[in-house]
């Protein structure tokens, strides 16, 4: 089967490759992180922020936390260690989303600009088409979860229609959740006229 994986409908973003994390830093672009919350009653699911840029039709992918036993206060931390003070963080607000932005946001010494992630029936699938749209998807060397993701995240049959599986995708949202807001923001014209 080859990149195929397990799943009967193939993987659903196979055109990604691996970059240093210097070279992401180096890329002069407006950087947007998405997040994605765990479930706060579960070690299952991680707390997960990703870095998105994007330049010349491509996208690229930096991997700031993934992590599940984490408190709040060790993740205000890690955003002031490895952001930015103004960066645009697009955040989950389910699995108590809200309550986790306001107590991260008294922790941390900088300033972060929280934005509420657009979600609802249909979202998943068009943020996919959103992101097949590059050219390349190009993730850090680093980011061994993102990775990870990448390789298994396939599409299965579900009564005779392939649908995205739920698993491998908690990176996948948080950079879903990006990218919406990333186009309601910059819009597509903005992205070509950026990537020209």
């Amino acid at each position: 089967y080859g990149i195929y994986g397990t799943s009967t409908g193939g993987l659903i973003f196979p055109n990604f490759k691996i970059i240093t994390t210097r070279e992401y830093f180096d890329i002069m672009s407006t950087e947007i992180v998405g997040n994605d919350w765990g479930a706060s009653d579960t070690s299952r699911d991680p707390d997960v922020f990703v870095g998105t840029k994007r330049l010349n039709n491509c996208l690229f992918l930096h991997e700031y936390l993934y992590d599940n036993s984490l408190s709040d206060y060790d993740i205000a931390k890690i955003l002031d260690e490895q952001l930015e003070s103004g960066t645009e963080v697009v955040f989950e607000t389910a699995t108590s989303g809200m309550k986790r932005v306001m107590s991260i946001n008294r922790l941390t010494n900088i300033r972060i600009n929280w934005r509420k992630a657009t979600k609802g029936k249909g979202s998943v699938l068009a943020g996919i088409r959103n992101l097949s749209q590059y050219h390349t998807i190009y993730i850090t060397d680093t980011s061994a979860n993102i990775k990870r993701e990448f390789e298994n995240y396939s599409w299965v049959e579900n009564e005779g229609v392939l649908i995205p599986q739920d698993k491998f995708n908690h990176a996948i949202d948080a950079i879903r959740y990006a990218e919406e807001f990333y186009l309601s923001k910059y819009g597509t014209q903005q992205i070509q006229s950026d990537l020209s």
